[in-house]
């Protein structure tokens, strides 16, 4: 492996139907969600993704695997390397358990949230495998379905599972500059409905569009629940 190999950008992908819940265990209070769900194809904008079961089989025990809030390094809720953070990879998702500090108030609060139900949906950091930055494989496979661009997320293919988190809002799908390039070459050599591919700041102006429609309608969601008596 190359020394001077430059770290990719990190990826992020939210699950919007997560089981996330706040829980008891023998050890205290628990959050419980999945972090990513496989074999579902998910639409992120110029290309769609499909995780493969498996894809963080080389990952699973990395001890520097945090559990984040909103995927923010300052607040941390648990690392795997000291436990308070489990994974679990199963044939339908990545599921994750955070043990939850009750000597940390900030952590509690984030705790019940989770609980009354403010907070519903997960997301995930990572990295892919590649060849050409010094990987035993291609974590990936892209491949054109009429003008439909597929992108294959392989058995054993994350690099580095940088974080789960609990999310309030899923912050816009960010695939990496490598991803993005992919796209735009794949576009350009199938049949381009508008006969031009996309830029990379298409594909990322594109999905920042349909998160923040996302982002509205959760918002709208909650105001009907915490008002229901508003027209």
């Amino acid at each position: 492996m190359s020394k001077n190999r430059t770290p990719e950008e990190p990826e992020r992908r939210y699950v919007s139907v997560s089981e996330l819940r706040a829980a008891q265990s023998d050890d205290g209070p628990v959050i419980e969600g999945s972090g990513a769900v496989f074999g579902q194809e998910a639409d992120l904008g110029y290309f769609t993704e499909v995780i493969e079961p498996g894809f963080f089989d080389s990952v699973l025990d990395d001890p520097d695997t945090c559990g984040l809030w909103n995927h923010d390094d300052d607040i941390p809720l648990g690392r795997l390397g000291n436990k308070t953070l489990e994974l679990e990879q199963t044939d339908q998702a990545l599921n994750y358990r955070i043990h939850i500090n009750v000597d940390d108030a900030e952590a509690m609060a984030k705790y019940a949230k989770v609980k009354r139900g403010d907070v519903t949906q997960s997301s995930f950091g990572f990295t892919v495998k590649s060849k050409n930055r010094g990987d035993d494989m291609d974590g990936d496979e892209w491949f054109l379905v009429g003008d439909k661009v597929i992108r294959r997320l392989k058995k054993n293919g994350c690099r580095k599972l940088y974080d789960v988190s609990p999310v309030t809002y899923p912050a816009y799908p960010t695939t990496s500059a490598s991803a993005r390039s992919k796209v735009v070459e794949l576009q350009s050599a199938g049949q381009n409905p508008d006969g031009q591919a996309p830029s990379p700041e298409d594909i990322t102006q594109k999905a920042e569009a349909q998160a923040r429609q996302r982002a509205r309608a959760r918002r709208l969601e909650l105001a009907e629940k915490s008002y229901p008596n508003l027209k």
